[in-house]
């Protein structure tokens, strides 16, 4: 029996991805910014704010199970 971790994706500036057809667990949390979190303050916003709610989101939505971690943004042109 193959194990699959959970997927979290970490947005870029263009917000939140949905990946239907998906076939494993994912979560796709808004970003400190943006979504359900637009209104934070920019003085708030930093990377390490920005890693503390990521682990909190994991931990909350997780608890101990593993997950990978990806990243995506917009392509460049």
């Amino acid at each position: 029996m193959e194990h699959r971790s959970a997927v979290v994706f970490i947005h870029g500036f263009i917000g939140r991805l949905d990946v239907p057809g998906w076939n494993t667990r994912y979560e796709s949390p808004d970003l400190l910014g943006y979504g359900n979190y637009c209104a934070v303050p920019m003085r708030a916003i930093s990377l390490p704010a920005q890693v503390e709610h990521l682990h909190s989101f994991i931990v909350e939505h997780f608890d101990e199970m593993p997950v990978d971690v990806v990243g995506h943004s917009a392509p460049k042109r």
